[in-house]
């Protein structure tokens, strides 16, 4: 990667305009000599691809470079998108597990009204007086 992973990473527009700004459009002339078995050497290896044996070394396309920013641009939006899918699944389990325990506690309060309210009917129905109200 380009950019170290602490690193604020630039902008759409500063990336173009990095890659318009520096990269160079023309492609110097090779430097360089014949080895004894024929093959080109350079004394620098800027900007240059080697291709055939003794054959003229091929410019790096322009294209490559913003291919590469694209590239680039696209991991971050796929890492960020991944965070942002993992958190919300995070968030929704969170939730489940909550709602689950509310759900359970409120079963068991139900159960133990419906089992005081069954105690209070059947006293009402004794007729022995007044009813305790705890």
């Amino acid at each position: 990667s380009a950019f170290a992973k602490n690193e604020a990473r630039p902008s759409w527009a500063t990336l173009v305009i990095m890659a318009e700004t520096s990269f160079p459009k023309q492609v110097p002339e090779q430097v360089g000599s014949l080895s004894p078995d024929g093959i080109l050497v350079s004394q620098h290896s800027g900007g240059l691809r080697s291709t055939k044996k003794g054959k003229r070394k091929a410019p790096v396309d322009y294209d490559d470079f913003k291919r590469d920013i694209v590239r680039e641009t696209n991991r971050i939006a796929a890492r960020k998108c991944r965070a942002r899918k993992k958190h919300a699944f995070e968030e929704l389990q969170d939730t489940i597990t909550s709602l689950t325990e509310e759900y359970n506690a409120l079963i068991k309060q139900n159960q133990e009204l419906s089992i005081r309210l069954d105690t209070l009917q059947k006293l009402a129905a004794m007729d022995v007086g007044p009813l305790p109200l705890t």
